[in-house]
């Protein structure tokens, strides 16, 4: 159940951290500096390392993998902040991103009402460096921050790099956003590098992926071991990998009843953990696995359901939208009770 806890969707467990968001303001900056508007012809760096003021000095707060595709983007801090990432402007030279940490994540904490975090950090690139400052809570006269950042590309998080800013559980939650935010090839590599290095939801949701067809050609022997040992280490994504697996009968031989079984055991998980209501722990656990459900539903629905249709055991059509809902709602700190009548996920969580 460690792994359970440690990985399984976009918002998860808060470390103890000092956030470094409170710098002093730089009467020198009291404006951004200004960035020409972002022209097709060229290419938005696709990943680097990021550090808020002397963040990265910090082993306790550490820095952040900022994922980058054109004008969107996906960011984690290894102290558990996360944030969608927008690029505004871009030359070349100089970069504007915007940055949403969603409502109930880390970084409510330092919100008022606890919503929304804003930020929006300007930089200037020299070879792979950017240098900058950021404002927070869309203020451009107060509160400047010294930031800098290493453009790294599709290297991140390998040996061919300096060392990555986050855990491997960390990068299967980045890695879910990705996929939220339809940034497949990203989340893919996140997933993969997990699943590298040991984490078992990395490799059961990268053993999904590919049985979706995401990735270079694999082996069905190679993919059913990736959901095995995700699902023998008691990860969801595992379960449920399997489950598909033996019911569609395209990687594997088809058996209904160990199909039924990995079902059973998935959807108990499930279940029970959305019963606890004991403490925090448990309702963030319930997140966990229903924020992959979601994740799931999603990646299956891409596909036309996961495969052949004439291959399913249910006449009815999932409710991916509802998952994703029911997922959200729990992972933001909602009531065990589930999401109120016509919410939608991304709706203030009250």
């Amino acid at each position: 159940m460690r792994s359970l806890c440690a990985v399984l969707l976009s918002f998860t467990l808060f470390a103890s951290t000092t956030f470094a968001q409170t710098g002093q303001q730089n009467s020198r900056q009291s404006r951004p500096p200004v960035a020409q508007p972002l022209r097709s012809a060229l290419t938005v760096p696709s990943a680097i390392y990021e550090c808020d003021g002397d963040q990265c000095d910090n082993p306790r707060s550490g820095g952040a993998l900022w994922l980058l595709s054109g004008t969107k983007g996906e960011g984690m801090w290894l102290y558990q902040a996360e944030a969608h990432l927008t690029v505004t402007k871009f030359d070349g030279h100089t970069i504007h991103i915007h940055r949403v940490d969603p409502t109930g994540s880390y970084s409510s904490n330092f919100t008022p009402g606890h919503g929304e975090f804003i930020g929006d950090y300007f930089g200037t690139i020299t070879g792979n460096r950017i240098e900058g400052v950021a404002y927070w809570g869309g203020n451009f006269s107060k509160a400047a921050e010294v930031w800098h950042a290493t453009i790294v590309g599709d290297d991140f998080c390998t040996p061919r790099v300096a060392k990555c800013p986050l855990r491997p559980d960390q990068l299967s939650t980045l890695g879910r956003n990705l996929s939220e935010a339809r940034m497949f090839d990203a989340a893919l590599r996140c997933f993969r590098i997990a699943a590298e290095h040991g984490d078992e939801d990395g490799k059961g949701l990268l053993g999904i992926m590919m049985m979706n067809g995401w990735g270079e050609k694999t082996s069905p022997s190679q993919i059913m071991a990736l959901l095995k040992e995700s699902a023998d280490h008691d990860s969801y994504a595992g379960e449920k990998g399997l489950a598909r697996a033996y019911t569609e009968g395209r990687i594997t031989e088809k058996n209904p009843e160990v199909a039924g079984y990995w079902e059973d055991r998935a959807n108990t998980r499930q279940s029970r953990l959305e019963a606890q209501q004991q403490s925090q722990a448990d309702s963030q656990m319930a997140a966990k696995v229903l924020g992959t459900a979601a994740l799931i539903g999603l990646m299956s629905a891409l596909v036309g359901g996961g495969g052949d249709s004439g291959s399913s055991s249910s006449s009815s059509t999932p409710d991916y939208q509802g998952q994703s809902n029911a997922g959200y709602w729990y992972s933001h700190g909602g009531s065990n009770g589930g999401p109120p009548a016509g919410y939608h996920a991304g709706d203030p969580v009250h």
